[in-house]
């Protein structure tokens, strides 16, 4: 997808929630047998979306892989959070479906995103990914932390819970990520640009590689480095296998 087309993509979703809001309130909480509060920040339904309602928005105004536990946790939330709780902390992307490129590119538009590819579900990757989930929450909604991973929607959404539903896990099947940000193994990071465009990769997940990371996005993005201790990581490089 080149710029232009992303840009346009993004400009679809934009106008589809749009309709989603303003015009089908009340047939969709219907169809969901669900009360308008369940995807509006107010009870009575109308105005701003929770996480419910983004998700619901971006994958086809379905709930089908919904998981009320998974995501609240990758929206910075608890469960079962009502009203204004329901707002995401951090930069939450609702749509679980890749391919992962598109994904990263749409949310690249809105501020640096930075990316962990995992190559299997381990005790060395879920380290990883707590620790950026920590991180995420630290950025806020100024910049997007994402996983990725080769697989399909159903099993990246498996991954996400096994590897503590910290991070949205987008599906890689052909790889186009892997490629397009030179990952090489396992727990490599990747920083991204506006449009989508590749900054730097870092090889493997360790406190200096993330600091480094940290350190791109403000000097290359002037999005300021967050309030997060990167040396209780430890200096030790964790690397997955081959990515391909």
């Amino acid at each position: 997808m080149n710029k232009l087309a992303a840009t346009a993509y993004l400009g679809f979703l934009i106008v589809g929630c749009s309709v989603f809001i303003a015009e089908a309130r009340p047939i969709y909480a219907q169809k969901e047998n669900k009360p308008c509060g369940f995807c509006h920040v107010r009870a009575s339904g109308g105005g701003n979306r929770g996480f419910r309602g983004q998700f619901y928005g971006a994958n086809g105004l379905s709930l089908a892989n919904f998981d009320e536990k998974r995501e609240s946790m990758i929206a910075g939330l608890t469960p079962d959070a009502e009203g204004a709780g329901t707002v995401p902390t951090v930069s939450y992307a609702g749509n679980v479906a890749g391919p992962a490129t598109q994904q990263i590119q749409l949310a690249s538009l809105k501020g640096p995103v930075l990316l962990i590819f995992i190559d299997k579900v381990d005790e060395s990757s879920r380290t990883a990914v707590k620790h950026l989930g920590d991180v995420a929450k630290a950025y806020g909604t100024s910049a997007t932390i994402f996983a990725v991973m080769k697989g399909s929607t159903e099993e990246t959404l498996k991954a996400t819970q096994d590897l503590g539903s910290r991070l949205r896990v987008f599906p890689d099947a052909n790889l186009g990520a892997v490629k397009k940000f030179s990952a090489v193994q396992g727990l490599d990071l990747a920083v991204v640009a506006k449009m989508g465009d590749p900054v730097k990769t870092f090889p493997g997940f360790s406190g200096p590689n993330v600091d480094a990371a940290l350190k791109c996005i403000a000097e290359t993005q002037a999005v300021p480095y967050p309030k997060f201790d990167t040396t209780k990581i430890g200096d030790k490089v964790f690397r997955g296998e081959k990515l391909q």
